[in-house]
């Protein structure tokens, strides 16, 4: 083994660590470039004043430069992340989510009026159909969505 070359093993674990920086600093500069967009269930804000906000984002900018400069010394490489995967992962987590937040299983947290109950459900088994149904439309032939609902059914 050349003395200044990683193992698989070591690229790997490095890569894994380096990536989950560049994801986190590329959310940041994407949280401080772009305006503050209202949610339903949250609402985000950034108290920074722009002088600050901008020598963040030249930092991270830095950084990032230097992340790639690092990374090509070790001879790391990119690997491809299709969105469509991360889509449908992160509608099949939802669904499964919605699943566990039927009136059934809320009920493990107290009393639920049966009216209220009856409100739930049917919205809840909407938004669960809706989360399988965007992970089926960009899963490539569905087969991410189809192993998960094989395990309930």
């Amino acid at each position: 083994m050349d003395s200044d070359r990683l193992s698989p093993a070591q690229q790997r674990a490095l890569r894994a660590s380096l990536l989950s920086f560049e994801k986190a600093l590329r959310s940041a500069l994407e949280h401080l470039s772009q305006p503050v967009q209202p949610g339903i269930l949250y609402r985000r804000s950034l108290r920074l004043e722009e002088t600050e906000r901008r020598a963040l984002q030249e930092q991270i900018q830095q950084t990032l430069h230097d992340l790639e400069t690092f990374v090509g010394r070790l001879g790391l490489e990119a690997v491809d992340e299709p969105l469509e995967r991360i889509i449908a992962a992160e509608m099949s987590l939802c669904w499964e989510s919605l699943q566990e937040s039927t009136s059934s299983r809320l009920r493990a947290y107290g009393e639920l009026p049966p009216a209220l109950a009856r409100r739930l459900d049917p919205a809840l088994e909407e938004f669960a159909r809706s989360a399988l149904e965007i992970a089926r439309r960009v899963s490539s032939n569905g087969r991410i969505v189809r192993e998960i609902t094989d395990e309930e059914g």
